[in-house]
């Protein structure tokens, strides 16, 4: 359930796992809608995983195992 967690957490989706029915609904609304809704994803917790964060936290890592 990580994946779902993260998807709810980024609020960049749902998260239907297998269930066929509640996919199925969503493709539905979509294609009704004609298009799907706009996203407005968490960046406050999406950015932890930018490549100069994760750069940032290895060079502290690094500088603690020097010192």
């Amino acid at each position: 359930m990580i994946a779902a967690q993260m998807i709810a957490q980024s609020c960049t989706g749902d998260y239907y796992g297998d269930d066929v029915a509640k996919i199925k609904q969503r493709l539905l609304r979509a294609v009704q809608a004609g298009r799907a809704p706009k996203v407005v994803p968490n960046m406050s917790y999406l950015d932890q995983f930018k490549r100069n964060y994760q750069a940032l936290k290895v060079i502290k890592k690094v500088e603690e195992l020097v010192r």
